[in-house]
């Protein structure tokens, strides 16, 4: 009780009064800008009867921080401290309250709630501010309130934390200089940013082994995780993901951010492994710490779906493309639904090239398709002539001989190949080349069946000798295998044979 009779009389002497009359026009201000979230200063002004320029500027900064404490004091409904994702910003509340008390001269409430701040914060691993309070009350019990265990306690705590947040500084970095490297080169690496990645992963990991905080083990996980990735090394990559999870296990931080991390990788070494049992159970269970509304939840059901699609489990692509595109959400993401929908058009080519059915339950979800609408309902990839623009292509491709236009695909044959002259051969997407090059055969065949997939074998044997490539920031360019994609169009040649 005494703690709570300390902070009474400490929030008796902070409140700030406003008169009655202020109060409503706070309240009224704010009840607009509820209403009408694009008001504008003038139209306030108005409302309200302000006559001062001067008056409604007052107003607005009153109000501003008055939303700023609604916000702060609200924290506690939506932040917990029982996990670590959550518990950072009450530390930090906790924290800045106790910086509050020192300034009103309340030395020992303020320094209840540093130790109370402290201990949180040295259970989830947040070395930087463990380091900011340990300096604190160590001048605390060696000047004002002098008593030499903690003193020393706090000491040795600082120095320790000063040197993890040194380090942890360094393997921040050399996380954020690896990421930029990524993003800036969507193609493969070349050998000498590999080799920095390479050098820079070994040092994080060296230091990592030393330090062990939570910072160096998520920053050296994930920069190991893209390198073992990039040289394709994917069982080192895997044995990375287990080594992560052990820790994840051991430290008894829960923490959904980490587990999701060791879900997506692991589902994407498990993809690269050929194993898509596995892959999909993995990624499976990184959607279940996702919300549907995410940036992740896009990634995720992308990757999952290309998992699904090259393990041949097309009835489940289905279900997924169907789920996704029925989300709600999912127009929050532009370019993530024209991928779906270029995705669905796929799902139609197999429908209608009898590859898998549907269930009623399915008819009912499926949108009817028309591949003239699917052009213009994909307008930023159809105008983009590399990546997926290749699959709206041969996708068209797909479509006419499904249809048997074969005087349309033959009317495309010198399009074909300056395209792929142009786009496919200068960006070296192999696998791509070598499936326009058998089209194009089957067109000097005039779609003999036999005489095609003689002539294509070469290319067919190429093909396949090039296994699928994966970049994590665009999953692949090939929403189904190119040598499942030829094989339908084999047995269309044959079908249409006797028609």
């Amino acid at each position: 009780m005494k703690l709570i009779s300390e902070l009474i009389s400490a929030r008796a002497n902070s409140r700030y009064n406003i008169d009655s009359n202020e109060a409503t026009l706070i309240k009224a201000f704010e009840d607009l800008v509820v209403q009408n979230p694009k008001i504008g200063s003038n139209e306030v002004i108005m409302a309200l009867g302000i006559k001062k320029i001067n008056n409604f500027k007052a107003l607005k900064h009153r109000l501003e921080y008055k939303l700023i404490n609604d916000l702060f004091i609200g924290m506690e409904k939506w932040e917990t401290l029982e996990k670590r994702d959550m518990a950072k910003p009450t530390v930090l509340k906790l924290y800045t309250i106790s910086l509050s008390l020192l300034k009103s001269n309340r030395k020992n409430l303020a320094v209840t709630f540093m130790e109370r701040a402290l201990s949180y914060s040295i259970k989830y691993d947040f070395t930087e501010i463990t380091q900011v309070l340990a300096k604190t009350l160590m001048m605390h019990y060696s000047i004002s309130e002098v008593i030499d265990s903690k003193a020393k306690y706090y000491t040795d705590l600082l120095e320790i934390t000063s040197y993890k947040n040194t380090k942890e500084t360094f393997i921040t970095a050399s996380y954020a200089k690896v990421t930029k490297l990524i993003l800036q080169n969507t193609g493969k690496l070349q050998n000498e940013k590999l080799e920095e990645i390479g050098r820079l992963a070994s040092e994080m990991t060296r230091i990592n082994s030393e330090i062990s905080t939570y910072v160096s083990q998520l920053y050296t996980f994930d920069v190991n995780h893209i390198y073992f990735l990039s040289i394709l090394n994917y069982e080192k990559a895997l044995e990375n993901c287990h080594t992560f999870e052990h820790y994840l296990k051991s430290s008894n931080i829960e923490s959904g951010l980490l587990q999701f991390l060791v879900y997506k990788n692991s589902g994407i070494v498990y993809y690269n492994l050929r194993n898509y049992i596995s892959a999909s159970i993995k990624l499976d269970e990184a959607l279940k710490l996702v919300t549907p509304s995410s940036n992740y939840w896009a990634y995720i059901t992308s990757f999952q779906f290309i998992n699904l699609s090259h393990s041949g489990d097309y009835q489940s692509a289905l279900n997924l493309t169907i789920e996704a595109l029925n989300n709600k959400h999912l127009k929050l993401h532009p370019i993530f639904e024209e991928l779906w929908k270029i995705r669905e058009a796929y799902m139609h080519l197999l429908i209608r090239a009898e590859k898998v059915s549907l269930t009623s339950q399915q008819k009912e979800k499926i949108r009817p398709f028309s591949l003239n609408k699917f052009l213009n309902d994909v307008p930023f990839y159809s105008k983009d002539k590399t990546g997926e623009h290749i699959n709206i292509l041969i996708l068209q491709i797909q479509f006419l001989f499904l249809e048997r236009k074969y005087n349309m695909i033959i009317d495309r044959k010198e399009a074909l190949e300056k395209y792929s002259q142009r786009y496919i051969v200068k960006n070296k997407y192999f696998r791509a080349q070598c499936f326009i090059n058998m089209v194009l055969t089957a067109i000097k065949c005039n779609f003999h069946p036999v005489r095609t997939k003689t002539l294509a074998q070469k290319y067919f044997i190429k093909l396949n000798t090039h296994a699928l490539e994966l970049n994590e920031n665009e999953p692949t360019i090939e929403i189904i295998p190119y040598d499942k994609q030829w094989e339908i169009l084999m047995e269309l040649m044959v079908r249409n044979v006797g028609k």
